[in-house]
């Protein structure tokens, strides 16, 4: 049963938001910590108080101190506002709703430089600021003509972690996947 709570605790902490790698390794290492409890609501008060820091980064009120006491070293774990995310991070930003049902935008209007069709009819684009998106099967396909600087594409999340092209002025949707 712990191990479910512990579970479900870091799955709510990974889907949220992106975090760096220190502050979960630091939440983990609190959450081992917490396993000297017998009482399983010593203990769960505990997992609660160890997860304090990643409640203040995403904005949540505050554990009370009745949780965040019984992990001792909080008190020494250094309560510094995060640096502002890079553009990736906030690319995934949005939480469990967003990673369902998608919709933010990650590129807006970046002409593309090149493009090509395999055997199948995909296409693999390249963008302006380099990046390079190949179709995902079971796409449209393009019925693209015109040299390459002709095409302005905008990119943005689908559902489940998926993304979607849209050519400026063609009102399709393609799904694609980052190639690099």
């Amino acid at each position: 049963m712990r191990w479910v709570l512990t579970f479900s605790a870091f799955l709510l902490m990974a889907f949220n938001r992106p975090v760096w790698a220190d502050d979960r390794d630091n939440i983990m290492a609190a959450f081992g910590r917490c396993g000297v409890f017998a009482d399983d609501r010593t203990w769960l008060n505990c997992i609660y108080g160890a997860v304090q820091p990643m409640r203040g980064k995403l904005g949540l009120p505050p554990a009370p101190p009745s949780q965040t006491n019984l992990v001792p070293s909080l008190a020494l774990m250094p309560q510094v506002p995060p640096p502002p995310p890079s553009s990736r991070e906030r690319e995934n930003e949005g939480g469990v709703i967003s990673f369902l049902v998608g919709g933010q935008k990650i590129l807006t209007n970046v002409p593309l430089t090149d493009y090509s069709t395999d055997h199948d009819g995909l296409f693999t684009i390249t963008l302006a600021n380099e990046e390079v998106w190949r179709e995902v099967p079971g796409s449209p396909l393009p019925h693209w003509r015109g040299p390459a600087s002709h095409y302005v594409a905008s990119i943005s999340k689908g559902a489940l972690n998926s993304f979607n092209l849209i050519i400026d002025g063609e009102g399709i949707k393609y799904k694609v996947q980052r190639v690099r």
